[in-house]
């Protein structure tokens, strides 16, 4: 049986006032934090297949958690819809 695991990235500097970019800005000193919380419930899990959005909180979020798996991918159907529907994208 295949399971799914669905994980956000953390805070980002626009959610916490700490910068204007509103498109792409990094994780937030809470977001750095919220990131490497993931280390130790995704240390034994043995993952196929990790797809992360372009988005640079994304990246940085995965990179904290030291999450492995077989492959790891970019995707830009896992960005927030939001962002697109506004333009912004």
């Amino acid at each position: 049986m295949k399971r799914i695991w669905l994980v956000r990235h953390g805070q980002s500097q626009s959610q916490s006032g700490e910068s204007d970019d509103q498109l792409n800005p990094d994780l937030s000193d809470r977001g750095v934090h919220q990131a490497k919380r993931l280390i130790e419930p995704l240390k034994d899990l043995n993952l196929d297949l990790i797809l992360l959005s372009t988005l640079r909180r994304a990246w940085k979020t995965y990179q904290l958690s030291e999450a492995k798996a077989s492959r790891v991918e970019f995707d830009s159907r896992v960005i927030e819809s939001d962002w697109e529907r506004q333009g912004w994208y």
